[in-house]
């Protein structure tokens, strides 16, 4: 989705938006293979986000939505974006950190992740000027680890974290939940290679954040 495209919002595109969203479910996504940016993500949650106050269903369970708030679950950001979990937990976490997104509901609580943009209304009246937060040559993201590689990283110890020996779960949410994590981080050199990834539960997955597997370890910070 280009800035353009958010940017000319014809009537058929709000008729689509709103459909969607009466239904509970997200609109597709544009037909693209890269990942998005950071700032494209952001110009579709903008997108993506209630005009006005109105009442979804998601999972059959009715969910009133206020304006500026918008059901983001992981996996379906992480889809269609085609971003790790990981990297959607991020940049949520990023987002709340600078004040421009609040968490109103979690997927444990509500069985609904919902979130609302702050000032909403200027975000929307020009959302370009919004994104000024992501510098300029703000790169895509990594795509997801697919899923045969992460069978092959969760066999490696026979479905336990390889940090904390907890046995994992593919249920999304959790503390205990599987997550593919690298031993040398990206940021630090590390690649996607599946000699450099490791099982994780979720929660030792949040503390290492981009430490080396060998000063995390070292350092006792896993539970």
């Amino acid at each position: 989705m280009s800035d353009a495209d958010l940017l000319s919002r014809p009537d058929d595109l709000h008729k689509g938006l709103i459909n969607s969203r009466q239904q509970g479910r997200l609109p597709r996504a544009s037909r693209r293979q890269a990942p998005y940016s950071r700032k494209e993500a952001w110009l579709d949650l903008v997108d993506l986000a209630a005009r006005e106050p109105r009442q979804v269903f998601n999972r059959g369970r009715p969910v009133q939505l206020g304006v500026g708030q918008l059901i983001a679950p992981l996996s379906e950001m992480q889809a269609r974006w085609n971003w790790s979990q990981k990297a959607v937990r991020h940049f949520f976490e990023m987002l709340t950190k600078y004040g421009r997104l609040v968490a109103i509901a979690s997927e444990a609580s509500n069985q609904a992740r919902i979130v609302g943009i702050v000032d909403y209304h200027t975000a929307y009246a020009d959302p370009l000027a919004s994104a000024s937060i992501f510098h300029e040559n703000d790169r895509p993201m990594r795509r997801s680890v697919s899923q045969g590689t992460r069978q092959s990283v969760l066999r490696k110890t026979s479905g336990r974290c390889v940090y904390c020996a907890i046995a994992l779960t593919t249920q999304r949410g959790l503390p205990n939940s599987f997550e593919v994590d690298h031993v040398l981080p990206v940021a630090l050199g590390g690649t996607d290679d599946v000699a450099n990834l490791v099982p994780s539960c979720m929660s030792c997955n949040s503390k290492k954040q981009a430490k080396t597997a060998l000063v995390f370890i070292s350092r006792g910070d896993q539970p």
